[in-house]
Order: structure tokens, then sequence, then C-alpha cells
């Protein structure tokens, strides 16, 4: 699916229009099919080979240069219908006053874009930086929404409030800080190409642009990164708070058989069929009794002092 958007008037966002400009125009591909990447090599001039790494879902963030345009393939995080965080593949191509972007999934939307910030379709390489500007925005509120939940949980962690289900939630949650971890590692190595501006592509006001943005990156990382440490710290404090209260209870239990197990001595001989001593006397049963409820307080006050 390839929308095009251009703008009409200087007060407005770029607005979808039918036919396919040839500049100063944002063409945007969706869920593309080979027919249309053909459709765009041929009509723009691209690089065929270059457009089909679009397919590939795993692409990595680079940049490459061929037939007078910037290739740039970017990674932007979207929820999915299961509500855990996935990142989308796309490309985005500068060539002359074009910008086109392309994925086989669906990702950043111009509408978002244009709620977001105020597109000026002049500068098409300004308009690319501001989507990647959107989509490290958009890195930021997924990682905002994941420490908001490391913290509740650790939170609740305090009061035993925290079950198996939050640690079962924790294998997704370090999945998908990876998953940032490596994106943003890998989109900060991009931009500080772009930086260097080695085929002059941008101006100066756009390598500031560039250069605030890889330190937000760089922010972002430190963050996933401390995200990562706290999701370890607190399983590991639970798994020390589950021994340690396993311990005491297995504790408990060696006490109490210990308590039951020492009267059954007593009882256990008593209740052979053999002569013993002062079976014929009446207090027999009260003393063996007396006896053996006197030796299990002695033990239990023994214990309760050296605080076993």
């Amino acid at each position: 699916m390839l929308q095009y958007y251009a703008k009409k008037s200087f007060n407005e966002d770029p607005q979808l229009i039918k036919e396919a400009p040839m500049e100063r125009a944002w063409i945007y591909g969706a869920k593309v099919t080979d027919e249309e990447l053909t459709q765009l090599a041929d009509h723009y001039g691209l690089d065929m080979g270059i457009l089909r790494d679009v397919r590939d879902k795993h692409e990595l963030p680079r940049v490459e240069y061929s037939h007078g345009a910037a290739y740039v393939f970017i990674r932007a995080p979207r929820q999915n219908s299961r509500g855990s965080i996935s990142t989308v593949p796309f490309l985005s191509i500068i060539k002359g006053t074009l910008l086109i972007t392309l994925s086989t999934k669906e990702y950043v939307k111009p509408v978002e874009l244009f709620k977001a910030t105020a597109v000026d379709m002049k500068s098409t390489k300004h308009v690319f930086l501001q989507l990647v500007g959107h989509v490290v925005l958009e890195y930021q509120e997924y990682i905002r929404n994941t420490g908001r939940y490391i913290r509740n949980t650790e939170q609740r962690l305090r009061t035993r409030e925290v079950g198996n289900k939050d640690f079962i939630n924790f294998v997704t949650v370090e999945d998908e800080l990876n998953e940032y971890s490596t994106n943003l590692t890998a989109l900060e190595s991009l931009l500080v190409r772009l930086h260097e501006n080695r085929h002059d592509l941008f101006v100066e006001k756009d390598c500031e642009l560039i250069d605030d943005m890889i330190l937000h990156v760089n922010q972002l990382l430190v963050a996933t990164n401390s995200h990562l440490r706290t999701v370890d710290s607190i399983r590991n404090a639970y798994t020390t708070i589950g021994n340690n209260v396993l311990n005491q209870q297995m504790k408990k239990l060696t006490l109490l058989t210990l308590l039951v197990a020492l009267p059954n001595v007593f009882f256990g001989m008593y209740g052979m069929n053999v002569i013993l001593p002062f079976a014929d006397q009446p207090w027999a049963y009260w003393a063996v009794t007396g006896f053996s409820v006197t030796l299990v307080a002695v033990i239990a006050l023994f214990i309760r002092k050296i605080r076993f």
C-alpha cells in the first residue's frame, strides 16, 4: 500500500494526494508488495537490490548510498495484539526533495508524526530527521512504561505480593529491554555515521539535530541497561528471599519433628509387651507423661535460647 503526502499550503500539514509526485513529497509504503517495490524502483530510479532488503524482518539499522540517494534502515517499536513490544524495520530513502519510507509491516504512520511535530516538506531531509526523532521518542515511551512496571514490581516485592506470574512476565520484559538495547545501539552508530555527513546530505542545523538525537539515544541506552540490572537484582532478591523462607520453614519442621519424636521414644518403650520398671505402679503413666512433657519443654527452651 503506497500513499503520497505533499503540502498544499504553508499552514497546513501535508495532505494525502492521488498522483505519484516527483518532488517535495513523502511517499509512505506499508505492507508493500514486490510489485510496488518494482514500480518505485522504475519510477524513481532506485536500487532494487537495496529495496529487496525491506523484506528482511531482522534487518538492523544501517545506511547506504546508491544511485544518488541515501538508503537508511531503522527499526521502530510497535505494540502487537498480544500486548508485547516488538520492533519493525523500515527503509527511508532520501532522493532530492523526495522522502520515501517502505516496510512490509505497519510502522510510524504519517498522521502520528504530523500530530507530534510541524512538518515542512520543503526539506525532506529534515522531515526524515523528524521521523527518526519520533521513533526515538517512541522508544523512550516504551522504556518508561517498562521502568514503571519494574518499579511497581519492586515495591510489591517488599510486601511479598509478587507471584510467579510476575517473574514469567519478567522474561518478556527482559527480552524487550534486550531488543531495545540492540536496536538503540545500532541506531546510535547509524546517527554517528549520518553526523559525519560525508556526502554533504545535511546542513549544519540538521547536524545539530542529529547530535541531539545521539545524546538522547545514549541516555535511553543508559536507562535500558539500568532497567536490566534492576530486573536481575529483583530476580536475585526474590531467589534469596525464597531460599531464606524455605530454610526457616525447614527449621520449624525439624524442630516440630524433634519435639514430637522425643515423647514417642518413651511411649514406645512402655508400649512393649515385656516386663518394665514401675509397670505395676498406678502413678507410672503420669510419671512417664510428665517426664516427657518436661523434657520437651526443656529442649524447647534450650533451642529458643540458642536461637536455632
